[in-house]
């Protein structure tokens, strides 16, 4: 029996990009089939490159009838800065007109139509096409999820997300203490941050577009969770994720991209990259968790450590030994000058950096100086 076409089949001799408009209609309105290898009469003529049409992730999938003007050149032209600084891309290729450098990383079929992986990596605005491109991070209130206190929606090409999200985490959300270790400063990201930029970046290049939701990053007082849509599917799961294992990305393309940028470095290693870098920062080992159709990580924030021996300090008092390694010494009238705080101010915060042992207070007649506390002195003074 020979198929005929109709309203919901159509019949095509060979395989060729552009059909896949024919799919994209199919599924925008009630549906239909397509059959490869048959002839106008119906007759199976078969079909030489079988592969062209099957195991395509959804990343590779055209987004038809979309120009090159919705294509970001800055955010190109950092990729390429990046790939080819990182040997994942020729030098030359910089000079490359922009639709062949497109064609050669799959980013476009054989039509020059760009795929969704393109729009998403270096689109100018991404929601246009998918709702969910959008990285959505909250400050909470203790640990009530209904107590929402900031946020911030990160929206834009995904190639720059990364950076974008990191940046408003150390400026906004976490805390980066810092302190002085002698005049040694001290300033690192309370979670560590490339097990923290690893997360983003998994959430980013393995997510599901084709939820309508968006990912979630939530700062309580005592957790962080990291949230984005896509379940985890046989042959993988939580358990095997913290071994080595295959890598099974959900959007390839996506992923290549980002390992050529040099932003990961081997695939199927981030779970047990996070993992490691996060223990490795002297915090317990992060969470992942199957959650609402998605995965979970969540990381416990670090309390105060009464042992550590890096001395907190504000603004005022960072300025003044920051003065001190400098310029070799402060007195009270140019603390007062440099931090604009009154004179009582500045000699309450000069004892208070005398007597936690990062400043030396030295008598010049009337005159009082001071210099940095040095093992010297300790030594001097036993």
């Amino acid at each position: 029996m020979r198929l005929k076409e109709t309203q919901y089949i159509e019949l095509k001799a060979s395989w060729r990009d552009e059909y896949l408009k024919t799919i994209a209609a199919f599924a925008n309105t009630d549906g239909g089939k397509l059959f490869i290898g048959y002839d106008d009469t119906g007759a199976v003529v078969g079909i030489d490159k079988s592969k062209k049409a099957n195991n395509m992730t959804w990343d590779e999938v055209i987004v038809p009838d979309v120009s090159f003007d919705a294509i970001d050149r800055a955010a190109v032209r950092l990729f390429v800065q990046r790939a080819v600084g990182y040997n994942r891309l020729p030098a030359d290729v910089e000079t490359e007109d922009i639709h062949r450098m497109f064609h050669h990383l799959e980013l476009t079929n054989d039509a020059g139509e760009l795929t969704r992986a393109a729009l998403l990596l270096f689109g100018k605005q991404p929601t246009r096409f998918f709702k969910s491109a959008i990285f959505k991070i909250g400050r909470f209130g203790h640990e009530d999820p209904t107590n929402l206190i900031i946020n911030d929606f990160v929206e834009g090409n995904i190639f720059q997300m990364p950076d974008r999200v990191m940046d408003l985490l150390k400026s906004k959300y976490l805390l980066s203490p810092v302190g002085y270790r002698g005049l040694q400063r001290i300033e690192t990201l309370e979670i560590p941050e490339k097990a923290m930029r690893e997360a983003i970046l998994n959430a980013i290049i393995h997510r599901d577009y084709s939820s309508t939701s968006s990912i979630e990053l939530r700062v309580f007082d005592k957790k962080i969770t990291l949230w984005n849509h896509g379940a985890i599917s046989a042959p993988l799961s939580i358990d095997t994720l913290k071994e080595v294992h295959g890598s099974y990305p959900r959007n390839s393309l996506i992923a290549k991209m980002f390992y050529r940028a040099g932003y990961i470095e081997a695939f199927g290693r981030g779970i047990m990259t996070i993992i490691n870098e996060t223990v490795k920062g002297g915090l317990e080992e992060p969470v992942f968790k199957d959650f609402s159709q998605g995965v979970q990580l969540t990381f416990l924030r670090p309390q105060p450590d009464k042992t550590d021996e890096t001395v907190p300090l504000d603004v005022r008092q960072q300025k003044a030994v920051d003065y001190v390694r400098e310029h070799g010494s402060i007195n009270n009238a140019t603390y007062q000058e440099i931090t604009g705080c009154t004179r009582k101010t500045a000699t309450r915060d000069l004892k208070n950096l005398v007597d936690s042992g990062l400043l030396i207070a030295n008598k010049s007649g009337r005159y009082t100086f001071y210099t940095a506390f040095t093992e010297g002195d300790k030594d001097d003074a036993v």
